[in-house]
């Protein structure tokens, strides 16, 4: 077999579905075996579906979505040096989100007059580079190159990037090639068995019964999750914990769903640094950040636990939150043995921490509601009334599927399906939301998949070929934009750090210019565009994309103007 047709059998054979592709001129030898699939029209049987992606952010964020969305690893490829550059981004946020996904990339054509593979064009001396996997290598777990010399063992290669992207914590490999050594002949075996999958880490029993005595005594006790591995079993475990013991969650800006958002013991969704010195233990379920030092620190007496297969983020410069227990463990089982080692909480103590609990989430409701009195009336549309609007959207529409891109506040969502939200990852890489949207919404496709983005989002998200892809594969998507016409962050840490900059409305170099007609854009890829100006047209506008996208099969670009 051809070591192009074996490359991409053996990615079908791991469970790949499709390839996440916008590749260049080494890669002759995989589309010709593509070409000669699809006249077997074994296109999606034997080999992945191949998708052409206009531009690598997009590329790598479905990937991304995809596995968010369904829970199976994708393919991503991509064109030498430069395509890889262009996937940076996509590739910095899969890993710290913990996304397995195999990224591959060619070589540059190494000979300069050897045989039909030798450099081709003008640009393939200034491409090759002397190590192309230096690029990534502080970003992915595993990288490595096929080369006519190890070609022969492609299916050991192959199990190998899958085994490393799947194993914990999961993240990206980087595969690359020289376009020679995929037209050599090689043995591949008819089925390629991925390796066995390493086992998950279970707690030491020692130290979950220490964690079980500091959070038996605690009055004020609060679990933290950012929601970083998916797994559908963590809320089942988290939810029977809670409960148990009348322990309330706070979720920091969570990349998937571990607790429900409507839950009776659910405090806040957004950011409990404001919180948390209330509290007097903190157990920590694999959350990088569980607050913000300078936003609000925890008293002296509060005690902080962590439970994850990696307590230290051994892949961060810094991470230097007080800790008292860290446990190394999977984090669904890491629960379960907490819970099983907890005694019996007493109904006083249960409802002094739900007294608590009740305060904290009536607090919140408080101020939510107070962000949103006379909006609706008036002439000026807030961030609040976004959330609010599309929170009521959610209840009216269980068919939804929120993918928040930093600005919606999740304090307004009540979503309680785990498929029914996923967050942009915590490494900041803009542009996320796009291609994450289409991948979720390919791998949910009876539902309809709500992107909420700013303006400075969106256009890290490269619009044009994320809405090119979603015409031309039929992946209909609702985007709405909160349009302030600047980069909001940077101006707002600027006032935090500079207090009287504050109402000044001079922040240089964070200005986007005049509040550009967004709207139009996805106009000429088939899409509907909607201008949304005043607070009492939003929800009506909101119906109406969920409409186009269901009945029309048409995507929606909602253009709100802050």
């Amino acid at each position: 077999m051809r070591a192009a047709d074996a490359f991409l059998v053996g990615l079908k054979q791991l469970g790949i579905d499709y390839i996440f592709g916008n590749i260049g001129t080494e890669y002759p030898p995989v589309v010709e075996s593509l070409a000669r699939f699809a006249t077997k029209d074994e296109i999606g049987k034997t080999v992945p579906i191949p998708y052409a992606i206009p531009h690598e952010n997009v590329t790598g964020h479905m990937g991304v979505g995809y596995y968010l969305s369904t829970g199976k690893t994708q393919c991503v490829m991509v064109h030498t040096g430069v395509g890889t550059a262009n996937a940076m981004v996509s590739m910095i946020n899969a890993n710290r989100a913990q996304v397995p996904m195999i990224v591959v990339a060619g070589l540059a054509p190494g000979t300069e007059n050897y045989d039909r593979t030798s450099k081709p064009g003008f640009i393939h001396w200034a491409q090759q580079m002397y190590d192309q996997g230096a690029m990534v290598r502080e970003i992915v777990k595993w990288d490595y190159v096929i080369t006519s010399d190890n070609v022969g063992e492609l299916d050991l290669i192959l199990k190998r990037a899958y085994t490393m992207a799947n194993s914990n914590p999961k993240g990206v490999v980087y595969i690359t090639f020289d376009p020679t050594a995929l037209e050599r002949d090689i043995e591949f075996p008819k089925i390629l068995i991925p390796e066995v999958t390493p086992s998950k880490a279970f707690p030491d029993q020692t130290t979950i019964a220490e964690a079980a005595t500091i959070l038996a005594s605690a009055k004020k006790p609060l679990v933290i999750t950012g929601g970083t591995t998916k797994d559908p079993k963590i809320m089942e475990v988290l939810k029977k914990f809670a409960e148990a013991h009348s322990i309330g969650v706070a979720q920091h800006k969570p990349r998937t769903m571990h607790f429900p958002f409507n839950h009776e013991l659910n405090v806040c969704v957004a950011d409990p640094s404001f919180i948390v010195n209330e509290a007097d233990c903190l157990l920590v379920l694999e959350t990088d950040v569980p607050y913000i030092p300078v936003k609000g620190g925890i008293s002296e007496d509060c005690k902080l636990i962590q439970i994850a297969p990696d307590t230290s983020f051994q892949r961060y410069p810094r991470n230097g939150f007080p800790y008292q227990l860290k446990i190394t463990a999977d984090v669904a089982e890491g629960v379960v043995a907490l819970d099983g080692a907890m005694p019996k909480t007493s109904d006083s103590l249960k409802k002094e921490r739900k007294d608590w609990i009740s305060d904290l989430k009536e607090r919140n409701v408080t101020k939510r509601l107070s962000q949103i009195e006379g909006i609706e009336s008036g002439s000026k549309i807030t961030y609040p009334w976004i959330s609010h609007c599309i929170a009521e959207l959610c209840k009216e529409d269980d068919d939804i599927i929120l993918v928040r891109e930093f600005s919606l506040d999740l304090d307004w969502m009540q979503n309680s399906d785990t498929q029914s939200y996923f967050g942009e990852p915590n490494a900041g890489g803009l542009g996320w939301g796009a291609g994450s949207t289409l991948g979720v919404a390919l791998g949910q496709p009876d539902k309809v998949a709500l992107l909420a983005t700013g303006d400075g989002c969106y256009y890290f998200g490269v619009p044009a070929a994320a809405h090119s892809v979603s015409r031309t594969r039929d992946i209909p998507y609702i985007t709405v934009i909160y349009n302030n016409g600047h980069w909001g962050t940077v101006a707002m840490f600027t006032d935090n750090w500079y207090p009287e900059m504050k109402g000044t409305n001079n922040h240089p170099m964070t200005d986007l210019g005049p509040y550009h007609d967004f709207e139009n854009i996805v106009t000429a890829f088939g899409g509907v565009g909607i201008k949304v100006e005043k607070p009492n047209e939003l929800l009506d506008a909101l119906r109406r994309a969920v409409k186009e996208v269901k009945e029309n099969r048409k995507q929606v670009v909602l253009n709100v103007i802050v």
